[in-house]
């Protein structure tokens, strides 16, 4: 019969052995460290001064004192001195100072995990459609050497490879290859509808942006001699709003639906015959910002203005025909537009 068993080395009581009890108790102690192993560290090279019972290391290269040439070994404190034991391979140890499984196959390492996994969470529970699951105030995507590329990839160029952005689980804007190969970004004000804010074809590179904030109004028949508020010639019967995609354009005033800097264009047209003035006025908020206009001419003759104003939502722009000024009668010879610049 042998002193002790095959795997663990535990003693064996022999035959008409004297103080069993000694020979059961060194077994016992054996399986109390060996078994659900945890050790305090792997990198404590120098035998702890104070220790407590059952206190266990793995020894690294170097250790000293009493550990001394037990490099890889296990060190356990049992009855105030160090028991040695040399690990097997396909132990495990859990390291209690790294918070990490370790494994011995000749040396000791860090238990890796799994090449593949079919969900994986990092503090929080994946599901069937979430399979990656990160909760955390930040991801760190660090490059090793030089570049850093994350991929997405989608099946086929009318499904989507996108980023999703969020307020409590509801979408308010979406940005990727959205249902084409052009790259588009979308926006919501509830998740469920959504509108094109920008996007840039895939074949030529051109950048759109279809809800770009823009207006063009052409004058109606102005009779001649008309004075004042050339902004009505905007609303008369022939007049024509030719572009206006957000409905900020009324009564000839244009309202900013958006905060941002605009670039606001007037241009007039005269008649022939007697002599005329034609001064016409740009107004922010009923106040004058900018003037075009024309000296007692008998020709037909252009005028026009550009200026470049910033504007906050609610702002509102208009044409004004100053006092005892003329422009033509002629339908659509004058006209009033704008664009949102940045």
């Amino acid at each position: 019969m042998p002193d002790v068993s095959a795997n663990l080395s535990l003693p064996f009581i022999q035959p008409s052995q004297a103080q069993k009890h000694v020979t059961h108790n060194e077994a016992l102690q054996k399986l109390d460290a060996l078994v659900q192993l945890s050790v305090l560290s792997s990198t404590l090279a120098n035998p702890p001064v104070v220790a407590s019972e059952g206190d266990a290391y793995i020894i690294p290269t170097g250790g000293t004192g009493v550990w001394a040439g037990s490099d890889g070994a296990l060190a356990i404190f049992e009855g105030n001195v160090w028991t040695i034991i040399q690990p097997e391979d396909g132990w495990l140890a859990y390291v209690q100072d790294e918070d990490l499984l370790y494994r011995y196959l000749g040396d000791w390492a860090v238990l890796p995990l799994s090449q593949t996994a079919a969900m994986l969470g990092v503090n929080g529970t994946p599901d069937a459609y979430n399979k990656f699951l990160c909760q955390s105030e930040g991801v760190l995507f660090n490059h090793v050497g030089s570049h850093q590329r994350t991929t997405i990839n989608k099946a086929s160029p009318t499904d989507d490879a996108s980023h999703n952005f969020q307020t409590g689980f509801s979408s308010r804007a979406l940005s990727g290859l959205l249902g084409s190969d052009n790259y588009s970004i979308k926006v919501s004000p509830d998740g469920a509808s959504y509108k094109t804010a920008l996007q840039i074809d895939a074949s030529t590179g051109i950048v759109s942006k279809p809800h770009c904030v823009a207006f063009q109004a052409t004058a109606g028949a102005i009779p001649a001699g008309t004075a004042g508020a050339f902004k009505a010639g905007y609303d008369g019967a022939s007049a024509q709003v030719v572009l206006d995609p957000h409905g900020a354009v009324a009564s000839g005033v244009f309202t900013a639906p958006v905060d941002g800097v605009y670039q606001i264009t007037g241009s007039a047209s005269t008649g022939t015959g007697t002599t005329h003035n034609l001064t016409i006025g740009v107004y922010k908020n009923s106040a004058l910002v900018g003037k075009f206009s024309l000296n007692y001419f008998k020709t037909f003759s252009d005028v026009s203005k550009t200026v470049f104003l910033e504007l906050v939502l609610g702002d509102t722009v208009y044409c004004e025909l100053e006092y005892q000024n003329n422009v033509t009668s002629s339908v659509y010879s004058s006209s009033f537009g704008g664009v949102l610049i940045g």
